[in-house]
């Protein structure tokens, strides 16, 4: 019978052993699961991993007799009879793989069994962040996870919260942590299209920005002359005079623009550095001028895109703070 054989139900004595790494010939303890899978360990890293199990163990056994030895015990080990429903939740779990299906039954035995680093684990999982936060938002909200639901609360907004996935998981929390939800991304959306437009511009450097000079910063572009206020520039003449020394460029003042609205659906510090953006900037202002910025738009984007981003991570950040969602 091979390792991932499920045991006969009719003759409850057979059972199989799982594969690596739970073979464990040294193994001082066998976690045996309802389909009679057997998971070699050792009970020194069941107490570091789980109170429960700790506890379990500190109990002194009694003397087992002859009859007992034979059931409860493999090859001599104790056995701890883990009656869940699928051996694979404890064998995806204790190896670090986590498909979509599994989360809540993983999510069920690490709490049962107080095995909290899992549960912290699961819940601030990396590619369900980044792929599928709200699922595992429903999890924490329904677990009672302030600081887990607040950090799945935040990548959602790399999505638009008119076009959310249909989430059964979202069935686990109540109507008021969803509408604080659907609330945290407005609030976000609001103060992250509002730091694009030029609200307080003191975190942008404006010794980035090269001279005036057409066609970038012409004087009759009102988005330019806009921007130049805001950043502080000297205001020109009709004429375009004086000449400065540093002023927004059309191709910036396009890119901030085009960024704002995205941001207005998608308030999150991913969206400021989409490929798709920063690439048509660099057309852009490649194309459109062949002395000035078709030299410099690269170095610019490179050191002005990252202060972007952690400017809208400051202000998001201070939202999160202000939040409850349990």
């Amino acid at each position: 019978m091979s390792a991932e054989a499920i045991a006969d139900p009719a003759n409850p004595e057979t059972f199989t052993n799982a594969p690596p790494p739970f073979d464990d010939a040294n193994a001082d303890i066998v976690i045996r699961t309802l389909e009679n899978v057997d998971f070699r360990t050792h009970k020194f890293l069941l107490s570091l991993a789980s109170p429960f199990f700790k506890e379990m163990l500190d109990i002194p056994q009694p003397v087992a007799t002859d009859e007992q030895q034979e059931t409860m015990t493999h090859d001599g080990i104790p056995i701890i009879f883990l009656y869940d429903d699928q051996n694979k939740t404890l064998r995806k779990r204790r190896c670090g793989i986590l498909p979509a299906e599994l989360l809540a039954p993983i999510l069920d035995v690490a709490t049962r069994y107080r095995i909290d680093w899992a549960v912290n684990t699961v819940l601030a999982d990396p590619h369900f962040l980044e792929t599928n936060p709200l699922l595992l938002f429903a999890h924490a909200c329904h677990r009672g996870r302030a600081a887990e639901a607040a950090l799945a609360a935040k990548e959602t907004l790399r999505f638009s919260c008119q076009n959310f996935p249909f989430e059964p998981a979202l069935k686990l929390i109540s109507g008021y942590q969803y509408h604080a939800l659907l609330d945290f991304h407005r609030r976000c959306a609001r103060a992250a299209a509002t730091i694009a437009r030029g609200q307080n511009p003191t975190w942008i450097p404006t010794a980035l920005f090269p001279g005036s000079h057409d066609p970038c910063s012409s004087y009759g572009d009102s988005a330019v002359n806009s921007w130049n206020s805001m950043l502080g520039f000297p205001a020109r003449d009709v004429y375009g005079w004086p000449a400065l020394a540093h002023s927004s460029q059309k191709w910036w003042t396009d890119y901030m623009n085009t960024v704002a609205v995205a941001l207005e659906s998608r308030p999150h510090s991913s969206t400021v550095s989409e490929r798709w953006q920063v690439d048509n900037t660099l057309v852009q202002a490649s194309s459109s001028c062949t002395t000035v910025c078709r030299y410099n738009v690269e170095s610019f984007m490179r050191r002005f895109v990252p202060l972007f981003e952690q400017k809208i991570e400051e202000i998001i950040g201070k939202i999160v703070e202000e939040t409850t969602f349990i």
